[in-house]
């Protein structure tokens, strides 16, 4: 069973050599140093750093795929969006709207109303 990453005869080795190295008598003294080192290392601002550093290394393949997506996403959206109509050239104006649109051209006068009949 690993804890960490480190199994049982990895962890019986490093206590063997803490026991060569260091003595029967100075072991609780180094390893109580060891501890505060750490403590003092989690803590720092540098440790913090580095987290951060590596989360963010860590994450941003997903997060560029996320971002990737989402412009795709909103492309297609505004294509949606976008209305569907023919060129301006292809629809010939509202014969009523001729006279407003820039596009009219005076090629015939508008057609007059016939005269009211007289009443004599």
């Amino acid at each position: 069973m690993d804890i960490f990453g480190v199994g049982p005869l990895e962890v019986l080795l490093v206590v063997l050599l803490a026991l060569v190295l260091f003595g029967p008598r100075d072991i609780a003294h180094n390893a109580r140093s060891a501890g505060r080192f750490l403590n003092r290392l989690y803590k720092s601002d540098a440790w913090r750093t580095m987290n951060e550093a590596s989360s963010a290394l860590r994450n941003l393949p997903n997060r560029l795929a996320r971002e990737a997506e989402l412009d795709q996403l909103d492309q297609v959206r505004r294509d949606l969006d976008a209305p569907q109509r023919p060129p301006a050239e292809a629809t010939p104006p509202a014969a009523g709207m001729a006279a407003w649109t820039p596009e009219a051209t005076p090629s015939t006068p508008p057609a007059e109303e016939p005269a009211p009949p007289d009443p004599d």
